[in-house]
């Protein structure tokens, strides 16, 4: 294998903040603690928020069933399924929230925290309570979403976002 695509390898997890350089000069992975992970979570709260009230004005029904579809995933894994299809329903219901926004600038800013985020290890939805804790989160954006109300949709969306912080924070 040639230099370059290990070097663009390299540069692309030091920009997202995966490896820094040490004091001695070499790479190492970079360690996250509870302060990065609040900060992050800040701004996913604003996207969040923001995706939310632009999907409210923009959503169609096509949209609408996709975000159905992915909540029900997540309902369906609860109880017996596996952990894995609980992340990605839940993946695929913010997926098609930033995509309902019609924002694609939006979306790509979401995609870098969400990429982030998802360096921690484990996830909050391992816990049946917390996995249907966001099932209802997820309804109480859609409903809003529904009922096209800007204002109760991008405030469920921030406080469901302010949830998993803090759900997060507590099993840091």
């Amino acid at each position: 294998m040639s230099r370059t695509p290990i070097r663009e390898a390299i540069l692309r997890l030091k920009t997202e903040g995966v490896l820094r350089r040490a004091e001695e000069g070499h790479l190492v992975v970079r360690e996250i603690g509870p302060d990065e992970i609040v900060e992050m979570y800040e701004v996913r709260e604003v996207l969040d928020e923001l995706a939310a009230r632009l999907a409210a004005r923009r959503i169609t029904e096509p949209g609408l069933a996709k975000l159905r579809s992915a909540n029900a995933k997540l309902l369906a894994a609860v109880g017996g399924g596996e952990v894995r299809d609980r992340a990605d329903a839940n993946i695929a219901f913010h997926d098609a929230l930033f995509s309902a926004s019609g924002n694609g600038f939006l979306r790509e800013q979401a995609n870098l925290v969400h990429r982030r985020l998802r360096r921690f290890p484990g996830t909050p939805l391992t816990d049946d309570a917390r996995a249907r804790e966001v099932h209802v989160e997820h309804e109480a954006i859609l409903e809003a979403l529904e009922r096209r109300d800007e204002d109760a949709a991008a405030a469920a969306a921030r406080r469901h976002i302010a949830t998993a912080r803090d759900t997060r924070i507590a099993g840091f």
